[in-house]
């Protein structure tokens, strides 16, 4: 292992650790399970902002500040919309609160260490977050979303935070922009497969595409989606200028690959 994989996990470790530290509120953990921590969105966050020579403690700052706020959009994401009974309104009450709790945590983490710029990025980011996350749910409510609308939609929610910070260091923004939007698609989709596969629960872009071919052609269809996701992935991230960094994504990619080699074949004894 050679030093900058051994730091750059030694590191990822730390951040994700202080993750953890800093979301522990005993008080809201009796009522609300933390949302998992994405390890791809640090790792991505992490080399890119490695890449573009940030000092390690801003980037040890971005990423714990982003991975809060995503945890607080993360708990609004399960916030009932309906009317509820006065019991379950004051529960509807408290998720909303616990979300803002972990979403305002970053101001304080980037007011240490005076960062008001980033502070104003992230915040506008969150608005346009919470505008597309409200379009989405105005097209499901009206029966209006197809499966490709879904996945832009999804894109602008699940990858706003992480490629914000490579509209604002890179000078050639596109290449790390595309490679975060098609692995975070990539995994998005592979949690589906699993949902279905442990729960048989058909939720999000699976569902969707099931409504058009049997159950069987749509998750074959979810799979070829993920290798071209993947594939496009690997084009981008051979064209990064860092040998360290490249070799990192490309054994991001290599380990995703890995995840659906089998999954054709699962199905198929499944149905």
């Amino acid at each position: 292992m050679n030093f900058f994989k051994s730091r750059y996990r030694e590191q990822l470790s730390e951040i994700i650790n202080q993750v953890k530290r800093n979301a522990e509120n005993a008080y809201v953990q009796q009522f609300v399970d933390l949302p998992r921590v994405s390890r791809l969105r640090l790792q991505l966050l992490y080399l890119f902002l490695q890449e573009q020579k940030l000092p390690e403690n801003k980037i040890r700052q971005y990423c714990i500040s982003t991975a809060l706020i995503q945890m607080g959009l993360d708990i609004h994401e399960v916030v009932p919309l309906d009317n509820q009974e006065d019991h379950n309104e004051r529960f509807r009450q408290l998720l909303v609160l616990s979300g803002d709790y972990y979403s305002s945590r970053y101001y304080y983490l980037l007011a240490e260490i005076e960062d008001t710029e980033t502070i104003k990025m992230l915040a506008e980011t969150v608005q346009m977050i919470n505008e597309t996350k409200m379009k989405l749910y105005d097209k499901h409510k009206r029966k209006k979303i197809e499966s490709h609308h879904y996945l832009t939609y999804m894109n602008v929610i699940d990858t706003s935070l992480y490629t914000s910070y490579v509209t604002r260091y890179s000078d050639v923004p596109r290449a790390w922009t595309s490679l975060i939007q098609h692995l975070v698609q990539a995994e998005r989709l592979l949690e589906e497969y699993r949902l279905y596969k442990w729960e048989k629960k058909v939720q999000g872009y699976l569902s969707l595409v099931a409504g058009g071919m049997e159950l069987y052609q749509s998750v074959q269809h979810l799979v070829h989606k993920v290798e071209e996701l993947l594939q496009s992935a690997r084009e981008k991230a051979l064209a990064l200028n860092d040998e360290s960094t490249r070799n990192e994504i490309l054994q991001l990619i290599t380990d995703y690959a890995k995840q659906i080699e089998l999954v054709p074949n699962q199905v198929a004894e499944e149905l």
